[in-house]
Formats: structure tokens, C-alpha cells, sequence
């Protein structure tokens, strides 16, 4: 019995001091891992330096004046009244204006040549500024097949931008900067600078 305890003692003495190092280095990577991931969170919540944004060219104006689809609709019908084509002019029936994200404006309706079917006619205009003022610029016609000219274009552009002219807000000495088109409405921008980031016509 006494040889067995010595022996306990013996085997105790050899395996501490290897539990001890053990033991000691879990502590001490636990401690160090436990501190970096500390310090990280800090770094993480910590607060962050008030830094400007970018400059960007749709900031504000000193005036904005919002043109909803109802009444560029109403602008449409009241002004562009016939479409010429290849085949002779037609009358433009059902006209309306549709504002779509992206510069872009549409006018649409419809014509009935003789002898055949009614057409749907779309065309596509850009908003640009001249002299100040809004303007507009056709890109594109679709004739629902029917042909379409530089003629048809350009008597479109001429009847909107009359329409567009009509319109005389009370903004006396500001000129028109940018503008953006929403799905239901065109903004007109307005700056007393006039300086601006809309494409000139």
C-alpha cells in the first residue's frame, strides 16, 4: 500500500508541471485572441469620421416647379392636333404625354388612315434647355408601321416646344438648370446662376 502511494506521488510530480504549461498556454491564446476581438468591436463601433459626400449635379436649385402628368397630357392634346406621315397628315386623336424615369417624355395617341386600321403613334422626346428655357428634342417615332419622316419628327417637336413656350411661370430672373423626369411628373429645375447639368438642345 505504501509502495502504491509512492507511486501516486512520483506519477503526480512528472504530469503537473506539463498540466501547468497547458493550462497556462490555453489561458494566455485565450486572453490574446479574447483582446484582438475586443479591440475589433471597438474599432468597429467606434464613430466614424464626418466625411462630405461626393458632389453630385441633381443637388437642389433655388426653384423647382413640378409639371404632373395630368397637365402635360392636357399641353399634348391641346397642341399637337395632326401627325404628318408618308401618306399625308392625319389627325392625332387621344394624345397624351407620358413622363417615364431617365429624360425621357412620351407622347402618345392615335391615327386612322383611310382604309385601314387605327395605329397607335409613340414618339420619344428628350427635355433639353435653350436659352434658358425648356425645350424638347424627338428621338424617335413609331408609326405603328405606318412611314414615318423627318417631317412627321420635326412638326412634333415644333408643336411641343409651342406648348412648352406657352408656359410663363412668375420665376423672374432665374433660368432653368436641369431636368428630371419622374413616372408621373417632369421637374423643372431653376437657379439664379444659370448654371446647370441638363444637355443644351
Amino acid at each position: 500500500m505504501r509502495k502504491d502511494h509512492t507511486l501516486l506521488q512520483k506519477l503526480l510530480k512528472l504530469i503537473m508541471p506539463f498540466i501547468s504549461w497547458k493550462v497556462l498556454a490555453g489561458l494566455l491564446s485565450g486572453g490574446v485572441i479574447g483582446a484582438c476581438i475586443m479591440v475589433l468591436g471597438l474599432a468597429l463601433l467606434a464613430p466614424t469620421t464626418n466625411v462630405p459626400p461626393p458632389h453630385r449635379d441633381d443637388t437642389p436649385g433655388d426653384l423647382t416647379v413640378r409639371l404632373s402628368q395630368p397637365l402635360l397630357s392636357s399641353l399634348a392634346a391641346q397642341n399637337v392636333h395632326e401627325v404628318p406621315l408618308g401618306i399625308g397628315s392625319l389627325p392625332f386623336n387621344n394624345v397624351r404625354a407620358q413622363p417615364e424615369p431617365g429624360d425621357q417624355l412620351f407622347v402618345i395617341g392615335e391615327v386612322t388612315p383611310l382604309g385601314l386600321d387605327t395605329r397607335r403613334i409613340q414618339v420619344s422626346l428628350r427635355p433639353c434647355v435653350a436659352n434658358g428655357k425648356l425645350a424638347f428634342k424627338v428621338t424617335n417615332v413609331d408609326a405603328g408601321g405606318l412611314p414615318a419622316t423627318d417631317l412627321t419628327s420635326q412638326s412634333i417637336q415644333n408643336s411641343v416646344n409651342n406648348a412648352t413656350n406657352a408656359l410663363k411661370p412668375p420665376i423672374p430672373s432665374v433660368h432653368l438648370a436641369r431636368v428630371a423626369t419622374t413616372a408621373d411628373a417632369m421637374i423643372l429645375i431653376y437657379s439664379t446662376s444659370g448654371s446647370g447639368g441638363q444637355p443644351a438642345c
